[in-house]
C-alpha cells in the first residue's frame, strides 16, 4: 500500500467479513492460511466460512458451508 511515483497502490493480503454471525474469508493471501490461525485462537470451525469457495465445493471442506 502506498504511491508508486503518481500512481496509489493499494492490495489486500486477506478479506474477512462477518456475516450472520460467521467469520466468512473471502480471500486469503497469506502463507498460512487465517483459518489455520483462526482455528488455533479457538473460534470452532462451523463458524468459519471459505467464501471463496464455490458453494458446491465448501460441503467438501472441513468448514461450514454458509
Amino acid at each position: 500500500m502506498g504511491w508508486d511515483h503518481k500512481k496509489y497502490i493499494h492490495d489486500c493480503i486477506i478479506h474477512v467479513e462477518l456475516i450472520n454471525d460467521k467469520i466468512w474469508i473471502q480471500y486469503d493471501g497469506t502463507e498460512e492460511s487465517i483459518a489455520t490461525h483462526l482455528l488455533r485462537a479457538g473460534v470452532p470451525q462451523n463458524d468459519i466460512v471459505l467464501g471463496f469457495h464455490p458453494v458446491k465445493m465448501r460441503q467438501h471442506t472441513e468448514f461450514a458451508v454458509n
